[in-house]
């Protein structure tokens, strides 16, 4: 199963009822294709960056779920079609691998003030004059 979310924007003249079956056909198309669904989160009405399909306003909803491959393409062509629906975006969320973490890279042993020192002493050659090393 992959794991996904999807956004969409709701037009605010939608009643509460009629927002609410938008929700449940969403969770419906997912649910009946052998997903789960983890987390629905109602932003409720936010204000939009621009003006879409004539509304300033929207009414966000965020869906976290669970599903095989092939859900994600329906559940696209069914918010593409339903009225009431002005914006979607569905992402698949990256695999999280449980991975050891790397050692970390051991530095060179040398103490700080000895390479504090020692950049002050060419330093000071540089100018002195003094012929660089090679």
């Amino acid at each position: 199963m992959r794991s996904y979310e999807v956004m969409f924007i709701m037009a605010p003249t939608l009643e509460a009822e009629e927002s609410e079956a938008i929700i449940n056909r969403v969770t419906k198309v997912i649910t009946d294709r052998g997903g789960a669904i983890q987390n629905i989160d109602r932003w409720g009405k936010r204000r939009l960056a621009y003006e879409i399909a004539g509304h300033r306003d929207g009414n966000y909803t965020v869906v976290t779920f669970q599903a095989p491959a092939g859900v994600g393409t329906e559940l696209e062509r069914v918010l593409g079609i339903t009225d009431g629906v002005i914006r979607y975006l569905l992402v698949l969320q990256p695999a999280v691998k449980a991975t050891v973490p790397a050692p970390k890279r051991q530095r060179e042993a040398v103490p700080r003030r000895a390479k504090a020192a020692e950049n002050a002493e060419t330093a000071a050659d540089v100018e002195a004059g003094a012929p660089a090393e090679a």
